[in-house]
């Protein structure tokens, strides 16, 4: 659990910068930011939040939502972006928008233009996974696709990874990962999605419009009360669990924690350094 929580990444949302910037004391200066593109806001608003935190000194990883481009000119000029301030990572998915702006309707169809990102500077691409499901793709689909977009990635000479979509229990992110090792026989580095340190109230919501419906249930089951449905949800049992079970198994391909915050940035960043902090001061005592 420890070696899990040495780097975590979390993902901010546009606009998040002055979050970021109280968090400065917290976040160590090379953390993983993964800027969400959000349904619906302007590619300026990305494009504003990279240039804000261009020189900070994180590793922004931003969504690259295929749906959101109205044209090839509009990515060329989003990679001249990514370019101009050496992003290095980038995570490629289709976008919940329900209709596409432009000619790229999925992950797949913007990949076509892979180089875009090859030239602007991009070294590791990231997919997405979906250990419950998809609420609108099947399972198959999703398998064959990952396995493409994977072999698209290094063709180019790029390092692909995998995020999983959150979930409350860990038994679906340890079976997909499991999975996966003859779905993608190369290694692939796997970075488990997490809830971070919200409401339970607020993480049904977000579960419902992620299509997370399994864990929405499992999670509507232990609240039983509007009280429990006000208090702060603790990734905890969720962490110790994963961390249990990449222990056990040596080919585990799980590399590190990925999290959502829901809102909760602050809560969430600071969760992950105590835990780390009582961890460190457990090994000291043992090893005593």
């Amino acid at each position: 659990m420890q070696r899990l929580l040495i780097e975590p990444s979390f993902e901010i949302a546009p606009g998040q910068e002055r979050d970021v910037g109280a968090l400065s004391t917290k976040l160590h200066p090379d953390t993983k930011l993964f800027v969400a593109s959000i349904a619906g806001k302007p590619l300026s608003a990305m494009t504003d939040t990279l240039e804000h935190l261009g020189q900070s000194g994180y590793e922004l990883v931003p969504h690259i939502a295929a749906r959101n481009f109205p044209s090839r000119q509009s990515f060329f000029d989003f990679c001249g972006v990514l370019g101009r301030h050496n992003v290095q990572n980038a995570f490629v998915i289709g976008g919940d928008a329900s209709q596409a702006a432009g000619t790229y309707h999925d992950a797949e169809e913007l990949l076509r233009d892979i180089g875009l990102l090859a030239d602007a500077g991009i070294e590791n691409i990231g997919f997405a996974s979906y250990p419950e499901g998809h609420p609108s793709i099947s399972d198959a689909e999703l398998d064959e696709a990952l396995v493409r977009k994977v072999q698209i990635a290094r063709e180019n000479g790029m390092k692909p990874f995998v995020v999983t979509q959150f979930c409350f229990e860990a038994e679906p992110i340890i079976a997909w990962e499991r999975r996966s090792r003859e779905l993608l026989v190369r290694p692939v580095p796997v970075v488990v999605g997490m809830p971070g340190v919200t409401s339970i109230k607020q993480l049904l919501r977000y579960a419902k419009v992620c299509g997370v419906q399994a864990s929405a249930a499992f999670l509507t089951g232990h609240a039983a009360t509007m009280i429990n449905l006000l208090r702060p949800w603790s990734p905890h049992k969720l962490v110790s669990e994963i961390g249990g079970a990449v222990a056990e198994d040596m080919d585990s391909r799980i590399e590190r924690f990925h999290f959502f915050p829901f809102g909760a940035l602050d809560r969430t960043v600071t969760w992950t350094s105590n835990m780390l902090l009582s961890s460190d001061a457990k090994s000291g005592s043992e090893n005593a």
